[in-house]
């Protein structure tokens, strides 16, 4: 280290290049530079990212496979919606930024939890309950799979 960075003046702190002294988020000496963190995306985390994401796909297919009772227009309607929002998150976790694994995992929850009412509403065929208990399954393992990534470095962008 050298001398220039400690204080001159007892409680004067000069601003260090490099090192963040600000608010988390900022950069101090490069206004309009963002540090975000990053994680390492190894093959569990890719392992769940494929599968949150084949699961996305599932539920943009779902609206033109409905007959319009199993699933309904509208829940196919909502389903397709948050495919492709999870898509987007999907990609943006692909490229190792931790920040979109949080909105993709709400996205995923509420996409099952539509699969949900298969189970409480009567005359629902017997395939539909096995593909939402699927659905279900799926989507917890891809939440375990994709919720186990750890923050290693923080990275400026």
């Amino acid at each position: 280290m050298s001398r220039d960075i400690f204080p001159v003046v007892p409680g004067n702190i000069p601003a260090m290049r490099g090192h963040c002294l600000c608010r988390a988020g900022t950069s101090p000496t490069q206004p309009g530079v963002n540090y975000e963190k990053e994680h390492t995306v190894n093959a569990t985390i890719r392992a769940g990212l494929v599968l949150l994401g084949l699961l996305s796909v599932a539920d943009i297919a779902g609206l033109a496979l409905t007959d319009g009772n199993h699933p309904p227009y509208v829940i196919a309607v909502i389903s397709a919606v948050l495919g492709v929002g999870s898509l987007y998150f999907v990609a943006k976790a692909w490229t190792g930024k931790r920040s979109p694994l949080r909105p993709l995992l709400v996205l995923r929850v509420v996409s099952a939890l539509t699969a949900a009412p298969a189970f409480f509403v009567d005359d629902v065929p017997v395939a539909a309950k096995a593909a939402a208990a699927a659905i279900l399954v799926l989507t917890a393992v891809g939440a375990v799979l994709v919720s186990r990534a750890p923050v290693t470095s923080e990275v400026a962008r």
